[in-house]
């Protein structure tokens, strides 16, 4: 069937001993497995010594397949996981995916070699990226990612890319599986029936995965797709659920029955100017877990939480996805009922959508969004337009005087609110919502230095200590915001959150919070206002219910949505997109449409008649 040849050389030799004895020192210096040292040798070895020789065109087949499995092996290896890690259904499954990439290859080439090399390259390379944004954000790529591909673009020069001890493994692997290749001599070089039956194969191979995907659901918590369900299966998962489903029972009728219910009396309703300052990557790291500094990261927000109100909420994304949170607390809407990984600035908002931009507009508000960055990050200039704000401004809006690592600090961006301010129509309420870009990530800036240090670590991490003195350097000017308006002859109410949390070294969050996932989505925020400075501790919601909670206690008129959204929240007090907490205990699920509640279901319903529906301007909603 076939010939092996060994071809042995003193130079072969010397170079097979200093690889083996040099990937033994490197596994037992990293937190790999022996076992992952013994196959680069064995890699090395054949590509070094044997020399092959297929004498049946048939054993052509088993190469090919083979192949296959070698190469789905490295794209798993690349991101941080092992095949044996998804059991036998899942690795088949994900191998059947690649196989029909390579019976697709070989259809338009027609040679087993060249499909090997095409198909290989690809899949190394599928996953090298992958690994990048793994190293980047903290999770793994997304079917919508493809919607992110020019906001990624723009901020990825200030990342450092760690590589992680599996992924050398991957690309060496993958060099001897290329020496390998190179050293195989096929019995033909075309397979002329194998081609012939590509499509059908495809097709089979298609309605078993087909068949055989309901049962698994996608698994984006903790980056424990690629380890849960594979890189391919994870992305097919993804792509089942990109299709938002009506909800059951709905129908115009039933929504407006169901939110006439919810109309509110205000009395007295004050129509106060609001500041909404979502903060880039802004958190509280002792959530993680007790963690001691060489002085106190956040004093001023730490005293503005004892006359305001404060909490923790919930974000949906971890270390990216900043728009996610915009839309959230823009909205009320939770992304607990959207497909894993959508990003709605870029996939559903429509011209007119309902907002808290719409609603303040219909109680006179003049509106502006400020970021000082691109206006093309998240389509943020067609969103911020679709959603009604009447002004915009981006980062050439700015003096840009005032820089930290490149980008504009926090003390020249509440500079500018401020300014909006001076200069805004006597009696007319302004509603301004800005997103900050000093702390965005990327934490290893070689000419930052870092002023405050994490005392209590094993070790010192040094994108920890750039992101705590970032934080830092943040709470230093938020004086500026508050103290001009603590005396500024209006009323006005300021919300203050983070959008999510860093994504900083893994060793960083093994030592502090070990697995516990949970906790990585809570940011802090607080609620205050210069006509009221009594303290109220919320405790723990989420992002999507921040603007009610501000209508709420900033005692403002709220359209029956937000009344039901208030309801929503005495029941589940915070959820975002992999779980909930009941105000006893979180439950991580991997659909909110799997919770026994009438609550949850009506909220989902509402929630796509918001979204979805056809109630743009509507009372109940504005």
């Amino acid at each position: 069937m076939m010939r092996i040849r060994l071809e042995i050389s003193i130079q072969r030799i010397i170079a097979a001993i200093i690889t083996m004895v040099a990937s033994i020192c490197y596994v037992l210096s990293t937190s790999l497995s022996l076992k992952f040292a013994v196959a680069l040798p064995v890699m090395l070895f054949l590509g070094l010594f044997v020399r092959i020789k297929v004498l049946w065109k048939w054993m052509d087949v088993v190469a090919f397949l083979i192949s296959s499995i070698i190469s789905l092996t490295i794209l798993q290896l690349e991101t941080g996981s092992i095949i044996n890690d998804l059991g036998m259904n899942k690795l088949v499954l994900n191998w059947f995916l690649v196989l029909c990439i390579f019976l697709f290859v070989l259809i338009i080439t027609g040679k087993v070699r060249i499909t090997c090399i095409i198909s290989s390259v690809v899949l190394f390379l599928l996953g090298f990226v992958d690994a990048l944004v793994i190293a980047f954000r903290g999770n793994q790529i997304s079917i919508n990612d493809i919607y992110s591909v020019r906001t990624a673009l723009s901020v990825v020069g200030n990342y450092k890319f760690m590589v992680n001890p599996m992924f050398i493994f991957a690309i060496v692997i993958f060099i001897g599986y290329f020496m390998c290749l190179y050293k195989v001599k096929f019995a033909t070089e075309k397979i002329e029936g194998l081609r012939f039956v590509s499509i059908p194969i495809i097709l089979i191979l298609a309605l078993v995965i087909i068949n055989n995907i309901q049962q698994y659901q996608v698994a984006t918590w903790g980056n424990k797709g690629c380890t849960s369900n594979g890189v391919f299966l994870e992305w097919i998962l993804e792509a089942r659920d990109l299709h938002i489903k009506e909800p059951e029972n709905y129908s115009n009728e039933y929504v407006e029955s169901t939110l006439n219910d919810y109309i509110g009396d205000e009395v007295n309703a004050r129509t106060p100017n609001i500041i909404v300052v979502m903060s880039e990557a802004y958190s509280d790291l002792n959530v993680l877990g007790q963690l001691e500094t060489s002085e106190e990261v956040m004093p001023n927000f730490n005293k503005l939480c004892k006359e305001s109100i404060h909490g923790y909420a919930l974000s949906s994304v971890f270390g990216g996805n900043t728009a996610v949170s915009e839309w959230e607390f823009l909205t009320g809407s939770s992304m607990a009922y959207m497909p894993a990984g959508s990003v709605a600035y870029q996939q559903y908002v429509r011209e007119g959508d309902n907002s808290l931009v719409s609603l303040l507009k219909n109680r006179g508000y003049d509106t502006i969004a400020m970021h000082p960055y691109l206006a093309s990050g998240w389509n943020r200039s067609k969103v911020y337009k679709s959603l009604g704000f009447g002004r915009t401004m981006f980062l050439d809006d700015f003096k840009q005087e005032k820089l930290v690592r490149g980008y504009v600090s926090d003390e020249e961006f509440y500079e500018a609110i401020i300014s909006q301010f001076e200069s805004k129509k006597k009696d007319t309420p302004l509603f301004v919502f800005g997103i900050s870009m000093q702390n965005h990530g990327g934490y290893v800036n070689e000419s930052f230095e870092s002023t405050v240090k994490a005392t209590n670590l094993s070790q010192e991490y040094g994108d920890l200590n750039q992101y705590l003195s970032l934080i830092h350097i943040t709470d230093e000017a938020l004086p500026t915001l508050i103290d001009y308006f603590e005396n500024y002859e209006e009323d006005t109410v300021i919300v203050f959150f983070g959008d999510h949390q860093p994504n900083l070294n893994n060793d960083f969050y093994q030592e502090v919070a070990g697995d516990v996932e949970f906790d990585k989505y809570k940011i802090p925020f607080f609620i205050w206002s210069n006509f009221a400075s009594e303290e109220k501790d919320m405790g723990l919601t989420s992002i999507n219910f921040l603007s009610t909670i501000m209508l709420e206690e900033a005692n403002m008129e709220m359209p029956p949505y937000y009344h039901f959204l208030s309801e929503v929240k005495k029941e589940i007090p915070a959820m975002h997109a992999y779980g909930y907490y009941d105000g006893v205990s979180y439950q991580n699920v991997d659909k909110m449409s799997a919770l026994n509640s009438e609550m949850i279901k009506k909220y989902w319903l509402l929630q796509y008649a918001n979204v979805f529906g056809n109630f743009e301007k509507s009372r109940l909603f504005n």
